[in-house]
């Protein structure tokens, strides 16, 4: 039987990386988000996709998109999507599941792999709306190395 008061679990981390190649190459994050997946113990029902919208130095004191990747995998319990901006240096990147998962792991499994200097991650367990009220139960919490911050 599901949880009758967590709807999922989300880890958010929004970050700045060293090498902004790391985060500017399609196949390269097409790559990672398999191995995340595979780290997550989770299933893969489409993807993962990704859309680049080309790199225009000019816009990137505009309002204009100055360029990047979006990427996304579905998986059976939801998803993991990526948006860079690799000018910027900087990417964030959701993972959402209905089933547990281990977010410190894959915390530390994204900061090795994209090369982040830099992020504020944090992992929400999402309540259903007429969930009871439980003492104690999670909510928001910083996910990973010592200063890591909540938003």
């Amino acid at each position: 039987m599901r949880n009758p008061i967590n709807s999922g679990w989300h880890l958010m981390m929004d970050a700045i990386v060293e090498d902004p190649t790391r985060i500017s190459d399609s196949e390269g994050l097409k790559a990672f988000i398999l191995d995340l997946v595979q780290f997550l113990k989770m299933d893969i029902l489409e993807g993962p996709r990704m859309s680049a919208v080309e790199i225009d130095v000019s816009r990137l004191d505009t309002d204009s998109d100055e360029g990047g990747i979006t990427g996304y995998c579905l998986i059976t319990t939801s998803h993991v999507s990526i948006h860079t901006w690799p000018l910027r240096q900087r990417f964030c990147l959701d993972v959402f599941s209905c089933k547990e998962f281990d977010a410190a792991g894959a915390a530390d499994l994204i900061r090795e792999r994209l090369g982040v200097t830099q992020d504020t991650t944090q992992q929400v367990a999402r309540t259903w709306p007429d969930a009871p009220s439980v003492a104690g139960s999670p909510s928001i919490e910083a996910v990973g190395r010592p200063g890591a911050t909540v938003g």
